[in-house]
């Protein structure tokens, strides 16, 4: 003789039904996984009190379970998840000051692979992109600014490029900090960075000022990308080293001495960011999942 407790039902009655509206309860698993993709409807978890099949239902009305037959049929409401945003994911200030929709960003792939297209299709949905600026020639690098700042400024779209260290030309990386600066590139990414340079502190600088309220503030940002262990530690974007590496440079760097007074009062502006293993055009081919501390720089 089976044991009672196995036999009877002991699932929790629901005080509250749900009746449909527009949409019709989803119970297949197909309805099931297009209701999970409209994340700004409400969704409730609903049973059918006859089969005790459990599903979705998007929107529709909620009231108390009717003590006798009910005209309408209802469901059994289990639980309710409010509408998700995906704008709401995130920091609302980074939306803020690089004009996106979404707090989400693509990282450069090196050698064009993160492409002009690829950019301004992450623009055009309002979420930052950088194009793979890294070992391109100069030339690449300006025909592609060109193509950007022609499809997507006029929109006021977000973008950015990426600026790589390479200590075997560092010409070459002042060449593209410079064409960054000259053209107005707003928007940096680092990458490979296992200390500073002048070429990425003097892109950080340029533009500092004070507004009226006697707040510095930024004309460029910079992130960093991490890609290998040795690359991370305390402060290395912060500003203990940044003011650091002005005071000893100040000779050698093209800036005013006023800049690099105000750079001294906030971080380099970089924003961590972590790769995880990101294996296509990555340059050191890397496959290290990462760790490091997250500096907020939305100041």
């Amino acid at each position: 003789m089976p044991n009672s407790a196995q036999t009877q039902d002991l699932r929790p009655e629901s005080t509250l039904s749900w009746v449909a509206g527009p949409h019709a309860p989803a119970f297949a698993p197909a309805d099931m996984a297009a209701a999970l993709a409209q994340p700004r409807v409400t969704a409730h978890v609903i049973r059918d009190p006859a089969s005790g099949a459990i599903g979705i239902g998007l929107a529709g009305t909620l009231s108390p379970v009717p003590r006798g037959p009910s005209p309408v049929p209802r469901l059994e409401l289990l639980g309710s998840l409010p509408p998700l945003y995906p704008e709401w994911l995130g920091n609302r200030s980074f939306n803020e000051i690089h004009g996106t929709r979404f707090a989400y960003v693509a990282g450069a792939m090196a050698n064009g692979i993160a492409s002009v297209d690829l950019v301004n299709a992450m623009a055009t949905q309002r979420m930052l992109a950088f194009f793979g600026a890294a070992g391109l020639s100069l030339g690449r690098v300006e025909k592609a600014i060109d193509a950007l700042q022609r499809q997507l400024d006029p929109q006021q779209l977000p973008w950015g490029a990426n600026l790589i260290h390479s200590p075997a030309e560092p010409a070459l990386e002042e060449a593209v900090a410079d064409l960054y600066l000259r053209r107005g590139v707003r928007c940096v990414e680092a990458s490979a960075y296992l200390a500073l340079t002048p070429a990425v502190v003097r892109y950080a600088c340029s533009g500092l000022h004070l507004d009226p309220q006697g707040r510095v503030q930024r004309r460029n940002h910079v992130f960093a990308k991490i890609s290998r262990p040795e690359g991370i530690h305390d402060d290395q974007f912060g500003l203990g080293l940044f003011v650091t590496f002005i005071v000893q440079r100040l000779q050698d760097m093209p800036h005013t001495f006023e800049a690099f007074e105000l750079a001294g009062r906030k971080r380099l502006g970089i924003r961590l960011r972590d790769r995880k293993n990101e294996e296509h055009g990555n340059g050191d081919r890397s496959n290290w999942a990462n760790r490091f501390h997250c500096a907020d720089c939305c100041e």
